[in-house]
């Protein structure tokens, strides 16, 4: 299958990614195509969330999942040891998936399964922080609809994140191994929380200005633009 992919991908036609962390993985696989970059958007009406300062528990949130490649196992170790500086953080979390014995949730944590489309909003605006920590992904949409709703991310390099979460709109996390990821996502934890809440509120607006200045429209403005 992957072979197909890639005689696929190596057809004389033009390439369009949804991200440049896409585009760096696929070139890097198979050399210069040329492909062009048209970013996701999020539906500004649907994501959306009025100023707030930040909450007086700290509260952080992510995708819950059982498959390994959403990274919910390391958002949940993350945040197990974020506690141990911050014995009060809330947990908020939503997912396809309910939560099994595999991958058990952690006390203090407000789960919905399947929440309708205009709640969605609501979880991600519940948060002082949202985690993104998938091992494997195209662009990571969670990010941008949480940055619509204010919410500053912690995510790792994967996807859209190194585009998405710089100057100052949320922190982006690397590490050599996987004990070093997980320690850096629950120190950034503990760092967004901690911060001075001028410095949380700068960042909450910058995340939002951002995911406002590019729309559907220009998105798909620049899709035609490519075709």
């Amino acid at each position: 299958m992957r072979q197909r992919v890639h005689d696929a991908l190596r057809l004389p036609n033009h390439k369009i990614a949804i991200s440049s962390g896409l585009k760096r993985d696929i070139e890097a696989a198979l050399g210069d195509l040329r492909m062009a970059v048209v970013p996701n958007a999020v539906d500004l009406n649907q994501f959306d969330a009025p100023a707030r300062t930040r909450q007086a528990v700290p509260t952080i949130g992510f995708i819950y999942a059982h498959a390994a490649i959403k990274g919910a196992d390391r958002c949940l170790k993350a945040i197990a040891l974020a506690r141990e500086h911050i014995p009060d953080l809330r947990v908020v979390c939503f997912g396809a998936d309910q939560p099994g014995p595999d991958l058990p949730l952690l006390p203090n944590s407000q789960f919905t399964h399947r929440p309708a489309q205009n709640a969605l909003a609501a979880n991600y605006s519940a948060c002082d922080a949202w985690l993104f920590a998938s091992r494997l992904d195209s662009f990571g949409l969670p990010i941008l609809e949480a940055m619509a709703c204010r919410t500053p991310v912690i995510g790792l390099a994967i996807g859209a994140a190194p585009d998405l979460l710089v100057d100052g709109r949320g922190m982006l996390v690397e590490g050599n191994n996987e004990s070093e990821l997980i320690d850096r996502l629950a120190s950034a934890i503990v760092a967004m929380v901690r911060q001075p809440a001028a410095d949380w509120l700068a960042m909450s607006n910058a995340a939002y200005h951002h995911a406002r200045s590019y729309s559907w429209q220009d998105a798909a403005h620049r899709l035609e633009n490519e075709l």
